[in-house]
């Protein structure tokens, strides 16, 4: 998140902002709790809501609240449409924001612990469970959407893929991310169905 951000999010940060948001809904609900496989992305890119676009903390709140419960594109088109019709056109850093919550959401259900981007690697890592399901092939599959080269590793017992970003943009990161995580979340979806 940006350095610039201010408010009860940036008190907790945004993934923990969003944990706690998702478990009080749930509570609410009545639900039961689900194993907890929350994904931390540390991306390095600025995505956060600046003051010059949503003065009014609430609105941001809510704003914020609302782009941590987007789980499809369709969802977040919903809310790129209200946000133009609401507050006009936004800069890059809400885009930026409102990706990575789209990503976040696809890897959080792929059982993806960590992206992390150090130098020219982004390095994805997965939770054990993620064994069970996913073949290598899928892997491999997953990667062939995307534009980034990559290498699949297992560090530790664990699945690891490592894209090579040298000279990528943050906007083409972010849309490789996005395809990865959507093709592992329509594999996962067959086996379930099968």
């Amino acid at each position: 998140l940006g350095e610039s951000q201010s408010g009860h999010m940036a008190a907790v940060g945004y993934d923990l902002y969003c944990k706690m948001l998702n478990e009080a809904v749930s509570q609410l609900k009545g639900e039961k709790e689900e194993a907890d496989y929350a994904t931390t992305i540390d991306l390095d890119i600025d995505a956060f809501i600046p003051e010059s676009y949503i003065k009014n903390e609430y609105q941001k709140l809510d704003i914020y609240k609302r782009i941590a419960t987007i789980e499809t594109e369709e969802e977040m088109d919903d809310m790129t449409e209200e946000l133009i019709d609401r507050f006009g056109e936004y800069p890059d850093v809400v885009a930026y924001l409102l990706e990575i919550g789209l990503v976040k959401a696809y890897l959080d259900q792929v059982f993806v612990r960590l992206v992390e981007r150090k130098q020219q690697k982004l390095t994805v890592k997965f939770e054990p469970i993620a064994k069970q399901l996913f073949l290598t092939q899928d892997y491999f599959k997953a990667l062939s959407m995307t534009q980034l080269k990559a290498q699949i590793a297992e560090e530790k017992g664990l699945i690891e893929v490592i894209f090579d970003i040298r000279n990528k943009k943050d906007f083409e990161i972010l849309e490789a991310l996005k395809q990865f995580g959507q093709t592992l979340l329509e594999i996962k979806q067959e086996k379930e169905e099968n």
